[in-house]
């Protein structure tokens, strides 16, 4: 076989899985774990019983500051749908500087989605 090295073929296949598997485990579930881990630090610092049910998630407070049920579901779907495609990129593109651009990209897109769930829906009263 001219020029091809089977073993760091069958050592790379694994290891580029790998990376793309990291890449999506890290981006798909993006926007749920930053909510639950934000809303968790925050009932934690305000010395909160965080084990006790709660209505402090931002989605919750989101439906308090004017926007509604399909509001939000609509906006957290189109989110998921933006993380979908960031991971999918990892796949299609595998390797770190994908993976970390990818999840900036997710990071800041879910972080201007839980600023506007916490700042209200603009014109409406809170």
């Amino acid at each position: 076989m001219d020029g091809v090295d089977w073993m760091t073929i069958a050592e790379f296949v694994p290891i580029a899985i790998g990376l793309a598997l990291i890449g999506m485990l890290g981006i798909l579930p993006l926007y749920y774990l930053a909510d639950a881990t934000l809303t968790l630090l925050h009932r934690i610092a305000r010395r909160e019983p965080f084990w006790q049910a709660h209505r402090t998630h931002f989605y919750q407070r989101a439906t308090e500051r004017g926007f509604s049920v399909s509001e939000i579901v609509a906006r957290v779907f189109a989110i998921n749908f933006v993380l979908v495609a960031l991971a999918l990129a990892t796949v299609i593109w595998p390797g770190a500087s994908s993976a970390a651009a990818s999840l900036c990209i997710g990071a800041a897109v879910v972080g201007w989605l839980l600023m506007s769930f916490a700042n209200g829906k603009p014109g409406s009263r809170s």
